[in-house]
């Protein structure tokens, strides 16, 4: 049996969509994230992203004290029918098994932007991921050619995220929810992972 088309999967709805609507869609859709009743649909981003992904995820893997456990892209349930997909998340709760991650599991959320998904990633998705008390943020900014890039990362205060700290010259140090110093230089162009230092 093949896949349903779209046409036909998203025919006859009617008003938002709730989170056991989106739970209830099949597999291999792409990113699908649930923004308030709104379904957001992603396709799945350029080859330049996904390797900054996959190597940020790998950085940041190495250096996780036990107690953590780092993920590419999780079902995060950051409020009332709404579900975000980082691109990176670190779970405090080794071991967890969950198709929707609760947000107190959550230490660290890391979202790489790239000019089609910008917005999104500036503006909605930290308000969320700060109003559902999830202590460290950072955001990865990605230019059109996959390797100018700037980054800021953020922890939890009481009116939401503030900067603690920004790239320079393609290198941060992230002081939470564990000391790491991530060359993202390097991590933007190796076709093969590099070991920790």
């Amino acid at each position: 049996m093949g896949a349903q088309p779209l046409d036909e999967l998203f025919a006859g709805h009617a008003g938002p969509w709730t989170e056991q609507e989106w739970a209830a869609l099949p597999e291999g859709m792409g990113r699908v994230e649930l923004l308030d009743g709104a379904l957001v649909v992603s396709p799945f981003p350029a080859v330049s992203h996904q390797r900054l992904v996959r190597n940020l995820a790998r950085a940041l893997e190495a250096a996780a004290p036990v107690g953590f456990e780092v993920f590419d892209g999780l079902n995060i349930r950051v409020g009332r029918d709404r579900i975000m997909i980082p691109d990176i998340v670190v779970l405090n709760e080794p071991g967890l098994d969950a198709v929707i991650v609760e947000p107190d599991t959550v230490a660290l959320v890391v979202e790489v932007t790239s000019p089609s998904n910008a917005w999104i990633d500036r503006l909605v998705k930290p308000d969320a991921y700060a109003r559902a008390g999830i202590p460290y943020f950072l955001r990865v900014d990605l230019d059109h050619t996959g390797t100018e890039l700037g980054a800021t990362s953020y922890s939890l205060a009481t009116n939401g995220f503030v900067a603690s700290a920004r790239a320079a010259r393609g290198r941060l140090t992230l002081e939470g929810p564990f000391p790491v110093d991530l060359d993202l230089t390097a991590l933007a162009t190796a076709t093969r992972y590099l070991p920790r230092d």
